[in-house]
């Protein structure tokens, strides 16, 4: 192989390795964002679930009004989106991985 193939060669491994590693910190800053997203919205409809239905339970409002059931309801949606703040951090988990990947491989076949 000649010295220009070479060269090409290496940079054109150089560039894609690159171009990955922004692909995933990209890949990484959304599913972040999700996480946070799903974590703040799971905390505040569980914690107004819950608080609702404290005051159903202490008789502050009637059994069989709106707000009874929409603590209820506040309460069923908490659970999703635990869910899926676990599912964001199991993404953020496997997109870990790659970059730790891709950054051995750029390191170990350097030249």
């Amino acid at each position: 192989m000649s010295m220009k193939a070479d060269a090409l060669f290496t940079a054109v491994i150089k560039i894609e390795t690159e171009e990955n590693e922004r692909s995933l910190s990209r890949q990484k800053r959304k599913w972040d964002v999700c996480l946070l997203v799903s974590s703040i919205s799971a905390a505040v409809t569980g914690i107004f679930g819950l608080v609702l239905s404290a005051a159903v339970f202490v008789d502050l409002v009637p059994h069989d009004g709106m707000l009874s059931i929409f603590g209820s309801l506040l309460l069923a949606v908490s659970f999703p989106l635990l869910v899926l703040a676990a599912h964001c951090l199991d993404r953020i988990d496997e997109i870990k991985h790659a970059i730790r990947r891709t950054d051995l491989n750029r390191r170990l076949f350097k030249k």
